[in-house]
């Protein structure tokens, strides 16, 4: 009997596969190739899947799905019934709910083999018993499940639609059950794609001051493909009404196609997919709230004086949420930089809040104990030990939700095991105090028993009576590491008799096998360039640095007329050799990115921090920076017209000048002129923005875990001037509100467009926005046809 109710459900499961690839191929404007076929994969837990069946090439079309064939709120009649209802609700999450319950209700739908295949169940914390989701407590993923936000979202919002429209929506069909799943759908399996502009026409000027707008949108077969990040051999690219799937290297036949959700850590990977790596993921982090931090390293600090230094470190965009450290447990320059900036005294406090600086990331003894502090407070979160929960995993019968929630706990737990363990071998940085009159004369003289046994300094000048041990000593440059020089350096000045004898052989010895010494290398921090055939760049990535550059990003766009208009996800540099008669390791890159047909790359250069200093060639692994010029294509001048420089915009002509003028007059007139007495007094209440981000004005967002790009909280460098003003009782005069209404709307002219571009580079449901979340690239600039762009550039060292 149970091998029939198998063999039953294994035919259901292979008759609606056949059903929804025989209606997906009767769709309009549908491709799909003949190279490829859906399979089942429920025997490694991946459900269905994509399978190349015959051999691929790279580059080649694997599917192309039409935007008139997704399933979205404008493509339902649903948007026709009750248009001013889902206008009403200005959430895309609310209203493509709203319509998938529509639509799963309806046999004849349109969309019904496609619905017929998507999952009924769900491994994600959102469906897990409360003695389950215990397991979770001190991890990343408990605080982000948000089930009662979004049960208060579905009483609130969802039940009135519901009700108020029997002859649409059924009650025992549009439960709160199906509403999760619903939602867990789209956060699991929508994309973000661009609306078609009205009329088919397309106005550049208004475009640049407005967000594109996109269609939360579920996409036939393209949900469908496995992810993996290490074996993603496809890509999802955009073009003006359709999505097309192309292979980004060759397939052979019988292998699985794979797409990515990013390089996500357990947390996420449970939260949003229901599945974690097991053993753990590289990308696993250890997150530490940002008032964790700020109590350990603000507690000698009064109330008011904590939160001024706060506000700065918002300001400066150094304080977030929280802070992430990666599996490698090196600690973020910005938690570094915290915890400083609320140690130092009040005087050095206002000389760098004065000067517009945030303090050095440095490695010392009091920022040692604070961090420490706070990996205890951390740990204390947790309800078990690593230890426990190792032992734990190996245990048989353990249910898949518990061993899920072990995975990430485990992953976390490590990596806070190597923090601790890494602290014990900081080098702290503290400040060497001036030495006395005697001691500096008694180092000079070497006066004393112990300084007359001690071992010469390294930086003691070679003896003259060894020409040979003076010409290795000399060579500092060939040896990989400081203490194997110190180390012989010592040896040959303390041991007089030998240094003339040892030094000739060793000089021998390093002459003739100098390359091999110079390209010896103990410290895996440590890099030449020349050995790397290929460096991915990322947007919004930081880098790293040991001598405490400011903190940087991995792409920067330093000229050209397009770099408000495009961010690429990625560059990636190939290394093309070095030119004749330039040393090795001054390499020459060619630079690749996809990119709208808009704009195109100009040079790209790799910049690295050199490991010891900006001669040194080797390069600190993790440092380096692609600097770019992006500019607009003869396409991109008709979309957005002749732009200026770094910032987008150009010179304002003296229509311009005046139009703002008087702009500037109605704001000053309506928001600054004085108009009663009490103007400027301190306003009773007020909500300070905190470290979770949402508050007032952030409700028309759906809660987690169903909108994983909420709006940002309020700018805090404006909030805090205008708590400013309000505490003064300061009023602004006519000129200074006229000014500043002008650049005001400058201001907002840039960073409408920068917001609008930020937005395009998202992908639904998901991803993080980077780049597409599923592989794909959501470039909406004008045309949405994307194309690789080549620049190419050299090397340097800072």
């Amino acid at each position: 009997m149970d091998i029939d109710m198998v063999d039953q459900a294994n035919d259901d499961f292979d008759q609606k596969t056949d059903q929804f690839m025989t209606w997906l191929q009767s769709q309009p404007g549908v491709q799909i190739s003949p190279k490829i076929a859906l399979q089942d994969y429920r025997s490694d837990n991946a459900g269905r899947g994509v399978v190349a069946v015959q051999d691929i090439a790279e580059g080649e079309l694997l599917f192309a799905i039409p935007k008139s064939a997704m399933l979205a709120t404008p493509n339902s009649d649903l948007s026709t019934r009750i248009p001013q209802v889902l206008a009403d609700l200005e959430n895309p999450w609310l209203c493509l709910i709203l319509t998938m319950l529509y639509e799963s209700a309806r046999p004849d739908s349109r969309w019904a083999p496609y619905l017929a295949i998507l999952p009924e169940a769900f491994s994600t914390p959102m469906f897990w018993f409360e003695e389950e989701l215990i397991e979770l407590k001190g991890t990343a993923v408990l605080d982000k499940v948000g089930r009662a936000e979004a049960d208060e979202t579905y009483q609130t919002q969802i039940v009135p639609v519901i009700e108020a429209h029997p002859d649409l929506f059924s009650r025992e069909h549009c439960t709160l059950e199906n509403f999760h799943r619903m939602g867990s759908l789209i956060l699991s399996y929508s994309f973000d794609v661009e609306k078609a502009p009205a009329g088919g026409t397309h106005d550049a000027d208004e475009d640049d001051l407005e967000e594109e707008e996109y269609e939360k949108s579920m996409c036939p077969l393209a949900d469908l493909l496995n992810a993996d990040v290490t074996l993603c051999n496809a890509h999802l690219f955009y073009s003006a009404d359709s999505l097309e799937m192309k292979a980004t290297q060759a397939i052979p036949a019988g292998e699985q196609v794979y797409n990515t959700y990013g390089d996500l850590p357990n947390a996420d990977s449970l939260r949003r997919y229901g599945y974690v790596k097991m053993g753990g993921s590289e990308y696993d982090v250890l997150e530490i709230s940002a008032p964790m931090v700020t109590d350990a390293a603000g507690a000698s600090l009064m109330e008011k004086d904590r939160e001024v230094r706060i506000d700065y470190l918002l300001e400066e965009g150094v304080l977030e949420d929280g802070f992430d450290i990666d599996a490698a447990g090196e600690i973020p320059e910005e938690l570094l930089i915290t915890i400083h900036t609320l140690q130092m005294g009040r005087l050095e406090f206002k000389r760098h809040k004065d000067a517009e600086k945030v303090p050095k990331p440095r490695k010392t003894k009091k920022a040692q104990e604070i961090l420490l502090s706070i990996l205890d407070a951390r740990e204390k979160e947790y309800p078990t030990t690593l230890e426990e929960d190792e032992a734990k995993l190996r245990e048989a019968n353990v249910s898949l939700n518990l061993r899920n929630a072990l995975e990430v706990r485990i992953g976390e737990k490590r990596i806070l095991k190597k923090c601790r363990k890494d602290f014990q071998f900081w080098a702290t940085e503290e400040e060497e105090k001036p030495k006395t009159k005697r001691s500096r004369d008694e180092d000079a003289e070497g006066k004393g028993k112990k300084a007359r046994k001690s071992l010469p300094s390294p930086d003691f000048k070679p003896i003259a009576t060894s020409s040979a041990a003076n010409v290795v000593l000399g060579q500092r440059s060939i040896f990989p590491d400081r203490l194997l020089y110190t180390s012989c350096r010592s040896f040959l000045l303390v041991n007089m008799r030998l240094s003339h004898i040892l030094g000739v052989v060793l000089a021998i010895i390093l002459s003739c096998f100098s390359a091999s010494v110079t390209s010896f290398n103990l410290n895996p921090e440590k890099h030449l360039l020349s050995s790397a055939r290929t460096l991915t760049f990322y947007d919004k990535t930081r880098v790293k640095s040991r001598r405490h550059f400011p903190p940087s990003f991995q792409l920067e766009c330093i000229g050209g007329d397009a770099c408000s208009v495009h961010t690429p996800a990625a560059i990636q540099c190939r290394n093309m050799g070095s030119q004749f008669g330039e040393s090795d390791e001054n390499i020459q890159w060619s630079c690749s990115a996809d990119l709208p047909a808009t704009v195109k790359l100009g040079r790209t250069d790799v910049v690295c921090e050199g490991y010891s200093g900006p001669k040194d060639e080797y390069v600190l692994r993790g440092s380096c920076t692609c600097e770019y010029t992006l500019y607009l294509t003869d396409e991109g001048r008709k979309v957005y017209g002749k732009r200026g420089g770094i910032g987008g915009v150009g010179h304002p002509t003296i229509s311009e000048v005046i139009g703002l003028l008087i702009i500037g007059f109605l704001v000053w007139l309506f928001f600054f002129a004085p108009s009663s007495p009490a103007a400027g007094r301190d306003q009773p209440g007020g909500i300070r923005p905190g470290f979770g981000g949402g508050g007032p004005g952030d409700d028309d967002d759906l809660p987690p875990p169903y909108d994983p790009h909420p709006r940002p909280p309020p700018k805090p460098a404006a909030q805090q001037q205008q708590q400013q003003q309000r505490g003064s009782g300061w009023s602004p005069g006519f000129w200074s509100g006229l000014a500043g209404g002008a650049a005001a709307l400058y201001a907002a002219n840039q960073v409408s467009q920068r917001n609008a571009e930020q937005e395009r580079t998202r992908r639904g449901g998901g991803g993080w926005g980077s780049g597409g979340g599923w592989g794909g690239s959501s470039d909406g600039e004008g045309s949405s046809s994307t194309w690789s762009s080549t620049g190419f550039g050299e090397t340097r060292r800072r």
